[in-house]
């Protein structure tokens, strides 16, 4: 006598959709080979721009119109690509030069490391950049390249969330590919009752990006040879090893000459540079002691420091006074600076004992 049993089977077909399913996801992971490929091309930290920028990463440069974005960026891609002797492409997307401009640019590519698009062929701009990162994606090239993209209002429209976001979703698709991208953007318009340099646009960048700098003008002087100007890069955003920020300067003769002032770009000491610069020629001293009330014997974040102070003092005003008063070459100094988790910027006072 057969018994029937109480338990019922699960159709095969059932099963083996479900284990399909399953397997078809199972397959979108990176299993043990894609992870040996993926360690073998791995590079311990590589900057494109020495300090500054980081081989694979999104990098952001906020700088006022005149401050000297492109010639820096392009400049310093190329002195580094030089100095590491790396086979990176540099490319240079350029959608708000003139004919000629764009032309000069070109030719000094050829002799400086770099490659300008020709824009001409550019319809939709933000169609036509991804149209050639899922090429390069595609041909496994991306992690051979480094694009210059200026600006970044002409790919999207930065007071737009939606469209930022969409814009910095293919961004890291060509950067998850290894491909590394250095975008140029706008700093909100400084006023007599907002002096101080601010990314302009939605937070979208900033909050998509692996490094964020605010680049500004904090010295001029005369020189043999025309004006040189001294540029910071303040860092707002580092998910990396990213300098806390930097100083380069250029010359720029009487006749303006683009080439002259592309291979004068030299780095500068930070610390002589802001101590001689009018932004931090004195300090305030009744911030100065706000600084150190505010810490204590704590240590805290500069952004904890400019939350407490910046409606008292305002932010860049804080932030610069920070900066001078942990300047290792200062006599002003009373801070120790190093960093701490997501590579926040920390002070500290330093006691009073190792100051004497």
């Amino acid at each position: 006598m057969t018994t029937k049993s109480s338990c019922k089977q699960e159709p095969k077909t059932k099963l083996n959709k479900r284990n399909q399913a399953l397997q078809d996801v199972i397959s979108l992971t990176l299993n043990e080979q894609a992870i040996e490929v993926r360690d073998q091309r791995a590079v311990s930290t590589e900057y494109v721009i020495d300090g500054l920028a980081i081989r694979g990463d999104i990098t952001v440069l906020f700088a006022s119109p005149n401050t000297g974005k492109t010639l820096l960026a392009i400049s310093l891609l190329t002195q580094t690509k030089a100095l590491n002797s790396t086979g990176l492409e540099i490319f240079h997307i350029n959608l708000d030069d003139s004919y000629d401009g764009l032309t000069m640019k070109a030719k000094l590519g050829l002799t400086g490391g770099f490659r300008v698009f020709d824009t001409s062929n550019f319809g939709t701009p933000l169609t036509s950049l991804n149209n050639i990162f899922i090429a390069l994606i595609n041909g496994d090239a991306a992690r051979d390249t480094v694009f210059v993209l200026d600006t970044v209002k002409k790919f999207t429209d930065p007071m737009d969330k939606k469209a930022s976001s969409d814009f910095m979703r293919g961004c890291r698709a060509y950067t998850q590919a290894g491909g590394t991208l250095i975008l140029l953007a706008h700093n909100n318009k400084q006023t007599p009752n907002n002096p101080t340099p601010t990314p302009g646009g939605t937070s979208d960048l900033q909050d998509d990006a692996d490094a964020v700098y605010v680049m500004s003008t904090i010295k001029r002087e005369s020189c043999d040879t025309g004006t040189k100007y001294y540029v910071q890069f303040e860092n707002r955003k580092a998910r990396g090893p990213n300098a806390t920020q930097a100083v380069f300067s250029f010359i720029k003769t009487p006749d303006a000459d683009y080439e002259n002032m592309f291979w004068s770009v030299t780095q500068e000491s930070v610390n002589e540079s802001l101590q001689n610069s009018a932004s931090s020629a004195s300090l305030d001293q009744k911030l100065t002691n706000a600084i150190t009330e505010t810490l204590g014997d704590q240590r805290l974040t500069q952004s904890q420091i400019i939350d407490v102070l910046s409606k008292s003092f305002g932010k860049n005003k804080v932030r610069q006074h920070l900066q001078a008063l942990a300047s290792k070459d200062s006599e002003h100094q009373l801070l120790y600076q190093s960093r701490g988790h997501k590579n926040s910027v920390i002070y500290e006072l330093i006691p009073q004992d190792a100051a004497t």
